[in-house]
Order: structure tokens, then C-alpha cells, then sequence
């Protein structure tokens, strides 16, 4: 470099300034592209997944709104006729053989909640939850939990109930086959309260659990088949509490009463239910929360 030293300074600034310039074009001829492909793939993949969860969210939301309506309509029907049974002196002694007009309309009630609930739950399993808005995963989740309590030995935690045979309970898979068999022949509709009807009429038994179910059931809290229905009508209002119209909404004292009814070990497993679900951030079940908690105590303020 003894050369370099021997220019002039002007001349040797010049040559130091464009060695530099071609070192760094050089640099930049073979490093740039390599930068920019990787930008670029990165910004790609933002895109994509972005495109992603965006399709994701509205098919959510589109499902959640194609089923909402019916699953709350459901709901509701199937939380007077509950209300109804606890109300009425007279209605237990209604639930008796098959063929009582009582006791049908009350599985029809049940099963077209189950077959609503069932062709949202179908669908929902299948989208990436990490999409959903908190409300809407709220819904799916008060969706899951209003079968988990028609299904869930966990509610009798503590209680003599081995569980191994449907008796005070549904198993799971038996709920989405009642639901199925819910299904209009030929079609893909839920029965009519007609063709439910000349179902049972005709000798159908596809149905006869829920009816077995429903068959001589008595207000005691001693009957644990009692005790779960009341934990379903809970989680029924708790879920139009939260989510339906205002026209649907429960009075949650009322339910806070009832819930003597039943023994604190379904009580206290049925809030666990509930906050295992995360669902105490929805005032409706807030509200259930709180009042199983609350209670009286078994038999005390007992209505009907």
C-alpha cells in the first residue's frame, strides 16, 4: 500500500473512496437478493396466515350465527318445560308409560336441543379455535358444557354412581345418536312434533332412552336423574342469560332456589364445570356461579 501513500491526498481519497464503493456494490450484488427473499418469504407467510385466520374467523361466525338462533329457540322451549315440571304439582305424576302427550313433548324438547347443539358442535370442531373471538369461543364453549351436563359422570363426583351404565345419566356417543335419529327420514331437517309423533305412534324405539328417562321421574333429591336435570336447566338459562334476547332471560334467584333441590357435591361439581370451561367470565354464568355457591342448604326454601 506504500503506493497509495505516495499520491497525492486528494488522488488517494479518491482511490480509498472507490474501492469502497465497488467493495460495497459487491457486497450488495450478492447479499441483497438473499435479504429481500428472505423479507419478502416472511411477508408472504404473514400474509397467508393473516388470509388464514381472517376465513377462519368468518366461517365461525357464520356458523355460530346460522345456529344460534336455533340452539337459543331450543333452549328456551326446553327450559319453560322444565320450569313447568318444577312448577306444577300434578307434572310428575304426567311422566308415566309412552304415550302421554306430557311426557312426549318433553323428549321432543330434549332431543331438538340435542340435534341443534349436535349440528353446531359438528361443524365448530373442525375450525381453529385460536381464530375466534373470545365471545364467540365463549358460545361454543356454553354449547360444549349444556351436553357435558347431560353426559358428564363428573357431576356426581363424591355421590355412589359408578357410571358404567346409563342410568342417572347419557353417555356421549348415545346423545349424537338420539340426535341423528332426530333426523327426518330422507332428509336433513329435524322431525316435526308430527313426525316425531307417528314415530312413537308406529312403534319407534330409537328414542326410548330419553323416554326411559323421562318415565315416573320424581321431584326428590334423592333421584340423581332429578338432580341432573336441574343442573341442565341451570346451565340452560346461564346460556340465554349470556347469550340469548333479552325476552329469553332467566330470573337467576329463582334458579338459586331450585338449586336446594340438589346436594352440594353436584353443585359444587357443576360450578367446577363451569370454571374448568373459563365460562364465569359470561354474566350469565357468573350469575349460576355464584349461586350454586350460595344455595340454601338441601330441602331448605325447596319450591314446588
Amino acid at each position: 500500500m506504500k503506493w497509495l501513500t505516495s499520491l497525492n491526498p486528494t488522488l488517494a481519497a479518491a482511490v480509498v473512496s472507490a474501492v469502497v464503493s465497488l467493495i460495497v456494490a459487491g457486497i450488495t450484488a450478492v447479499v441483497a437478493p438473499s435479504v429481500k427473499y428472505g423479507f419478502d418469504k416472511r411477508l408472504e407467510r404473514r400474509k397467508l396466515e393473516l388470509t388464514y385466520r381472517a376465513e377462519q374467523s368468518k366461517l365461525l361466525r357464520d356458523r355460530i350465527g346460522f345456529h344460534k338462533g336455533t340452539i337459543l329457540s331450543a333452549a328456551n322451549d326446553l327450559a319453560d318445560r322444565i320450569r313447568n315440571y318444577q312448577e306444577t304439582p300434578k307434572a310428575q305424576d304426567w311422566l308415566a308409560g309412552r304415550g302421554g302427550y306430557y311426557l312426549q313433548t318433553f323428549a321432543f324438547r330434549i332431543l331438538a336441543q340435542w340435534y341443534a347443539i349436535e349440528r353446531f358442535s359438528r361443524e365448530a370442531m373442525y375450525i381453529d379455535a385460536e381464530v375466534a373471538t373470545n365471545r364467540d369461543w365463549a358460545f361454543a364453549k356454553a354449547v360444549k358444557l349444556n351436553l357435558d351436563t347431560w353426559a358428564q359422570v363428573q357431576l356426581f363426583k363424591g355421590l355412589d354412581y359408578s357410571g358404567g351404565s346409563a342410568e342417572s345419566h347419557f353417555f356421549r356417543g348415545q346423545i349424537s345418536s338420539l340426535a341423528d335419529a332426530f333426523v327426518c327420514p330422507d332428509s336433513d331437517r329435524p322431525r316435526t312434533w308430527t313426525e316425531f309423533t307417528e314415530a312413537l305412534n308406529e312403534g319407534a324405539i330409537d328414542f326410548d332412552p330419553v323416554i326411559r328417562y323421562l318415565n315416573l321421574l320424581k321431584r326428590a333429591s334423592e333421584d340423581l336423574k332429578y338432580q341432573r336435570l336441574m343442573a341442565c336447566y341451570w346451565v340452560l338459562i346461564a346460556t340465554l342469560n349470556s347469550f340469548g334476547y333479552d325476552y329469553q332471560a332467566r330470573h337467576v334467584e329463582w334458579a338459586r332456589q331450585i338449586s336446594s333441590n340438589c346436594g352440594p357435591e353436584v353443585r359444587a361439581n357443576l360450578r367446577r364445570m363451569i370454571m374448568d370451561l373459563h365460562l364465569e367470565r359470561e354474566s350469565g354464568f357468573r350469575e349460576l356461579a355464584g349461586a350454586l355457591v350460595t344455595a340454601p342448604a338441601l330441602g331448605e326454601k325447596r319450591i314446588a
